[in-house]
């Protein structure tokens, strides 16, 4: 009868068979029951949709071991947090998500580089949803998020369903390919609402399989046979499934250089490190999902009825904005108020998409809008903290990027995927105002101060409000 013992010398084996092979589905070894639990019932499940995407051929097979890459990211958190006794800071808990959400990224970046793929809905099933296993950064009740994700996939994965259904789209390879994805989330929902009900657990401890040396035991060797089921899939078919390249090439539609600006920006943030900063990186989260959001609406193709803001994800791309404006006003004792004004006040750029016909025009208005902010953030700080300084820069380079993108692919307004003609909004918004759901967004106007001087009066006379960082 195997011992415990001998069960971990096998799993550290398996690993470095993986290791040797290249292989990205699992790898990796240790983390206990409960990545034990994740490759036993996680794994599972894709190692078939790594099958099934093999059946199914061209994209989708390329696609399947950048997806894999990205499940072993996420693998590699769980195991960081159950080796760890407690949750780390918010600077280096995101230095340990970094390397996930660049893999998050690649599936995009995948998907909008194949805008006129025959196999365009079963990349976006995969693109819509991917960002579930961000689920490690919720702070409580992943499993929902998870789940809002899923659903987020499920719209392709119909559509494959009934392409499938009329001999399109694969036939039944791509039924059981669109299946087999959502059994992938849905098993990491059940895994989620199993083992970290209430957020990610650090330190090994939570969740039903860890509750006896006899369940981890078990767990540990359901995960190793499931790992060698895989490796030996892999050897079978030549090695497909092998790691892509670490390498995060800008997408092809350009919008690479704009990606490039907010990776500065989230960088920028992360330097505010101090407890007082903790309202900035909290906006800045927002922002950054917004922006994911954003980006998936570039690769959408025209909708059968209805422009832009007909799509589920436009209007996840206003709730998320609106989420960032309410939270700086509910925040106006913030030391980092002026921080919260200005990505509140500019955000709403990101909502360009809705535009026409001078979408590069709007987001002008609203980088002003935020640069007002910012530049009493320059004139605080320029002698005291650089820090601040560079974060301020950062976001106005990052509209200004925006908008130099958005004048040169979306001239006179949204295009959509696969050549689509450019989105006329339901009802013609005025030239300076905001359409739809994001209208009450507009901040209003505020004068621009007399001078750096009337700023340091004023805000010395706001009974002892602390600065930002202090």
């Amino acid at each position: 009868k195997a011992t415990m013992s001998d069960l971990k010398q096998l799993n550290s084996l398996v690993s470095n068979l993986e290791s040797a092979l290249g292989v990205s589905g699992g790898s990796g070894g240790g983390g206990g029951a409960s990545v034990a639990a994740f490759d036993s019932s996680v794994g599972a499940r894709l190692t078939e949709f790594d099958n099934a995407s093999r059946q199914v051929g061209g994209d989708v097979a390329e696609l399947s071991p950048i997806v894999l890459d990205a499940f072993a990211a996420l693998r590699s958190v769980l195991v960081e947090a159950s080796n760890r006794p407690s949750r780390p800071n918010d600077a280096e808990l995101q230095r340990l998500l970094e390397p996930l959400s660049r893999r998050l990224q690649k599936v995009d970046e995948f998907r909008n580089s194949k805008r006129a793929s025959a196999q365009f809905n079963h990349l976006s099933a995969v693109a819509e949803s991917i960002g579930a296993l961000g689920w490690v950064a919720q702070p409580e009740k992943p499993a929902p998020f998870v789940e809002s994700l899923r659903d987020a996939g499920v719209f392709y994965s119909n559509r494959v369903l009934k392409e499938a259904k009329d001999g399109k789209a694969g036939g039944e390879a791509g039924a059981a390919w669109a299946k087999a994805w959502t059994a992938v989330i849905n098993s990491m929902i059940a895994y989620v609402k199993e083992n970290h009900l209430t957020g990610l657990v650090w330190g090994g401890s939570g969740g039903s399989s860890g509750g006896t040396a006899a369940a981890s035991a078990e767990a540990t060797m359901e995960s190793v046979l499931h790992r060698l089921e895989a490796l030996t899939a892999k050897v079978k078919s030549g090695g497909a499934g092998v790691k892509a390249g670490s390498g995060d090439d800008a997408s092809s539609n350009g919008f690479g250089s704009v990606v490039d600006r907010m990776s500065a920006f989230t960088a920028a943030t992360a330097a505010l490190d101090s407890a007082d900063t903790a309202d900035v990186r909290k906006i800045v989260d927002m922002a950054n999902m917004a922006f994911q959001l954003l980006r998936n609406l570039l690769g959408q193709p025209r909708p059968a009825s209805g422009g832009v803001q007909s799509l589920p994800t436009f209007q996840q791309l206003s709730q998320s904005i609106n989420q960032a404006v309410e939270f700086r006003e509910a925040n106006r004792t913030s030391r980092c108020f002026n921080h919260l004004s200005a990505v509140s006040a500019s955000l709403p750029a990101f909502g360009w998409v809705q535009m026409s016909p001078a979408p590069a025009q709007f987001v002008q208005d609203m980088r002003e809008s935020g640069q007002f902010y910012t530049d009493k953030i320059l004139t605080e700080y320029k002698r005291s903290d650089t820090r601040h300084v560079t974060w301020a820069a950062a976001w106005i380079d990052l509209l200004k990027e925006m908008q130099a993108y958005v004048k040169a692919k979306h001239t006179t307004g949204f295009v959509f995927a696969a050549g689509g003609a450019a989105a006329a909004p339901a009802a013609a918004p005025r030239r300076r105002g905001l359409a739809g759901p994001l209208r009450r967004l507009r901040p209003a106007a505020a004068a621009a101060p007399a001078s750096a001087s009337w700023w340091r009066r004023r805000w010395s006379r706001q009974s002892g409000r602390p600065v930002c960082g202090d």
